[in-house]
């Protein structure tokens, strides 16, 4: 099986799959966690009293996916082909094989056209906001 995304949503399908036995790789083309690890600090994620850095976080995810032997590969998926019997995905590591693709590619911060925005973004700042409801506050300092 062949999940595109190393996400939380990517890594707890793998871990599934490859716990019932499936031969599993994860394609992330970002790092463990994918998005997550870009967040400096996760506050309300169950089980991290303190609350735990997106990386962390990711990279533990990462490991119990790899734990029930799945792979991760750091590959950007670049072609799928998905209405064959067997999949296709090309990827810039090479072609992957698989019966099964799941799909947890996660989302993709949207520009909302406010002003400074593209400069807040330079500073990775804006959105990790999002994630993030005490920040709010910040947002209605800076604009």
């Amino acid at each position: 099986m062949a999940v595109i995304g190393g996400g939380p949503g990517g890594c707890t399908a793998a871990l599934y799959a490859a716990r019932a036995g499936l031969q599993v790789v994860i394609l992330e083309q970002l790092s463990a966690g994918g998005q997550m690890a870009l967040t400096e600090h996760i506050e309300n994620y169950p089980g991290f009293d303190a609350g735990v850095d997106g990386f962390t976080l990711g990279e533990q995810m990462q490991r119990g996916a790899e734990r029930f032997g799945a792979e991760t590969l750091l590959a950007e998926v670049q072609r799928v082909t998905l209405r064959t019997p067997i999949k296709q995905l090309d990827t810039s590591e090479g072609t992957i094989l698989s019966k099964t693709v799941v799909l947890a590619t996660g989302a993709t911060p949207r520009m909302l056209g406010l002003p400074a925005e593209r400069e807040l973004n330079d500073l990775a700042e804006f959105f990790k906001v999002f994630g993030d409801v005490t920040r709010l506050k910040l947002l209605s300092v800076l604009f």
